[in-house]
């Protein structure tokens, strides 16, 4: 309780007065009429004036001073603000200054204080907490930590310690102000002194860096900084020749990759049993190995340290086959999925993938061979999701033994293993921790299938992997009244030999297939050859390592039918089938969709004519056919600005039927009156320009089905139905 008291009011001769007394607390105040000097009394009436009361006129006593006999009233005061007491006296004879007002003022007590930890946008989470939580000490008690507080009051002089700052998730402190100093370090000190104080931590969101490396954490290719929560589409890289992007190691948050530990560092990487036997047969073991282990599995500087999962198989029945594991996605409309596995499985075991429904028409395919090799090796497929019906999970793996035996005991080992999203060539990063991402690579595999060219016991397919050396197989083929004398693609003069090591490569897709065809020869057939631009009769010459050589006649089959003579000559008979250039458009669906026509593999679909029905429909690709030396081309601009460019004999439909420029087959000659038919409809031709240039590679495909064509920009072109291998 605290006192204060008005000026005198005195009588005339000066020998008595008359004040306010006001006795107060915080929220309250008493007004008292004080009398002096001591024992005298007064006689006084009041009436009212500020924050007062009126009385009627009554002799107060100095003896009744701060007592009730002397209590003019009492009243609520804030205590954040000044108050004024005035009490006005009209109503004594006493003379002088007796009648007159006397007023008090009481001081402001408390002051508003409020705390205020910020959202980035400038919002108070004050029931949560989220945006941050600082240590607080008032008048040099002990530090408690808080995060937010209304507004409240506190003493004038009151004085707020802070320190360590704690900002919420993902946040940082960005500014400081009302307090003592202004820096984001602090410790801050406030002592109030007046009212209306308000300390602010405002808290930004933090910037993380995302770094991008090339094969297995080497080389940095990119590194890019930004906000919390902001997004950046990273790119597929383009992989060298021969090679295929193989997918994404990431330590952050980046989209289309199934798991964020995909080497096991921190446990099994999402990896679960794939045993559908469920019966125990097949379990799951993470292994530390710093040794032997591919640098593919160590990567972003883990001390060299390496994980595996050892996948036992015991001695019993599981399924599919031996099993193995499953790292689950869910597929969806029209999407793609690489699955890459970093493995070590026994010669004798094949690896396999598996799924669930993957939507209407959905199929995988392998990109790299799938033979255990006792070895770590890189296996890589794909998975092509439907454009409709059921869609469920993939990423399913299991090994069988070649042999049948799925029942034996087996034991093999996965390092890596990830499922990417690569439908957009991109990966979105969300930016919520630094992170880092490496680009793999992995060589593409294509087979070697052999054809006995007539004979028989030909050899079986055999993989050969991009920049790795393959023996070819010992096996010989036999054909009756023929001697073997090696290996050859049609149209090429390279002789192989069975068992050589075959070093440099004949295609760099994955999934294509190079045949080689048996080369026979006959005892004394006699035929005519160009030997050094000068045609002979005589027995039969093939040019080797540049050199020619006399040998009996060779027979190869090119398109279905057994031909005589050198391979230099069939090939030019060969190199009449491929058409189109590199990319030409291809109609891929009934939507509108297209491809580049050097992008298609078999099993894919398009869009035949049907010229019975006089519609378009889909059919698949058979085979993609294409050739490195084409030196007659064609580039026919249609009226509404369409151009197609071409090997000049190929086949296009007009209203009358198949034309072709070189009357290719006994077809009508195509000329500038034709009108051709296209999937825009009928089309007039504008003008048909032919010359004769470099060689440049050009590209055909082979349909299946009754309707022998495709629809490459926009017209339709007969396919190539005849073609017998496809070289690179």
């Amino acid at each position: 309780m605290a006192t204060l008291y008005s000026d005198k009011r005195w009588n005339g001769e000066g020998s008595c007065y008359w004040r306010i007394r006001v006795d107060y607390s915080a929220n309250s105040a008493s007004v008292y009429v004080d009398v002096g000097p001591s024992g005298w009394s007064i006689w006084l009436r009041f009436t009212t004036g500020n924050n007062t009361f009126t009385k009627n006129a009554a002799t107060y006593y100095a003896s009744n001073n701060g007592t009730g006999s002397n209590l003019l009233g009492t009243l609520s005061i804030n205590p954040n603000s000044a108050t004024t007491i005035t009490q006005t006296c009209s109503g004594s004879s006493w003379g002088g200054s007796v009648n007159g007002s006397s007023s008090v003022t009481i001081p402001q007590q408390n002051a508003s204080f409020n705390l205020n930890i910020l959202n980035p946008d400038g919002s108070e989470p004050y029931q949560t907490g989220e945006a941050g939580t600082v240590e607080q000490s008032i008048n040099g008690g002990s530090y408690t930590r808080v995060y937010n507080e209304g507004a409240d009051s506190y003493p004038l002089g009151t004085t707020f310690n802070y320190r360590n700052f704690t900002p919420g998730a993902h946040r940082e402190l960005s500014s400081v102000t009302g307090i003592s100093p202004s820096n984001t370090t602090g410790p801050w000190s406030l002592t109030l002194s007046s009212s209306g104080a308000s300390v602010n931590f405002k808290t930004a969101w933090k910037n993380y860096t995302f770094r991008t490396y090339k094969g297995e954490g080497t080389t940095e290719i990119s590194t890019i900084t930004q906000q919390y929560n902001t997004t950046y589409n990273v790119p597929h890289p383009t992989p060298p020749t021969g090679y295929l992007f193989a997918g994404f190691y990431s330590t952050g948050s980046l989209s289309s990759i199934s798991s964020k530990d995909s080497v096991f560092e921190s446990g099994n990487g999402g990896i679960e049993v794939y045993n559908n036997s469920a019966n125990g047969t097949v379990t799951h073991t993470r292994v530390q190995d710093d040794d032997g282990v591919p640098s593919a599995c160590k990567y972003f500087g883990n001390g060299g340290r390496a994980y595996y999962i050892r996948i036992d198989k015991a001695a019993g029945t599981a399924s599919p086959y031996c099993g193995g594991f499953y790292l689950s996605t869910h597929s969806a409309a029209n999407h793609i999925y690489r699955h890459i596995i970093w493995a070590k499985i026994p010669v004798g075991y094949t690896i396999g993938d598996y799924r669930n429904a993957i939507g209407d028409g959905g199929y995988s395919e392998w990109l790299t061979d799938t033979a255990g090799t006792g070895d770590w090796y890189r296996y890589v497929y794909d998975v092509h999701a439907g454009s409709s019906g059921n869609f469920s999970t993939l990423g399913f793996v299991a090994i069988r033994a070649n042999n049948g035996d799925n029942n034996a005991a087996v034991t093999w080992y996965v390092c890596a293993t990830q499922v990417t999203d690569i439908t957009n060539n991109y990966a979105t990063y969300t930016f919520d921790a630094n992170g880092t991402a490496e680009y793999f690579y992995a060589p593409v595999a294509y087979n070697i299938a052999y054809d006995a060219n007539g004979g028989s016991n030909a050899p079986s397919t055999q993989v050969k992997t991009y920049g790795q050396n393959l023996v070819l197989s010992s096996q010989i083929p036999t054909y009756n009244g023929y001697d073997f004398v090696g290996w050859a693609q049609a149209g090429e003069d390279t002789i192989y030999s069975p068992g050589q090591t075959l070093s440099s490569d004949l295609s760099r897709y994955s999934g294509a297939t190079i045949t080689f065809y048996a080369v026979w020869v006959q005892d004394q057939a006699r035929l005519s050859v160009n030997k050094n631009s000068t045609w002979s009769q005589g027995k039969g010459y093939f040019k080797k390592n540049n050199e020619w050589k006399k040998i009996k006649t060779i027979y190869t089959k090119v398109n279905g039918e057994w031909k005589a003579g050198h391979l230099e000559k069939l090939k030019k008979e060969w190199e009449e089938v491929c058409c189109f250039i590199k990319g030409s458009q291809v109609r891929i669906s009934l939507d509108g969709t297209t491809k580049n026509i050097e992008d298609l593999k078999a099993g894919e679909q398009v869009v035949v004519y049907n010229e019975d029905e006089k519609k378009f429909e889909l059919s698949t690709v058979s085979d993609t056919p294409r050739n490195n030396n084409v030196t007659d081309k064609a580039t026919i601009v249609l009226e509404n600005g369409i151009t197609i460019e071409m090997n000049a004999y190929h086949p296009l439909l007009t209203t009358k039927g198949y034309h072709s420029l070189t009357e290719y087959e006994g077809l009508p000659l195509l000329t500038d009156k034709d009108i051709l038919v296209t999937i825009n409809g009928e089309i007039k031709i504008k003008q048909i320009v032919r010359e004769t240039i470099e060689s440049i590679t050009m590209y055909n495909l082979s349909v299946n089905g009754e309707h022998h064509n495709y629809v490459v920009n926009s017209v339709v072109a007969h396919n190539a139905t005849s073609c017998p291998v496809k070289p690179v």
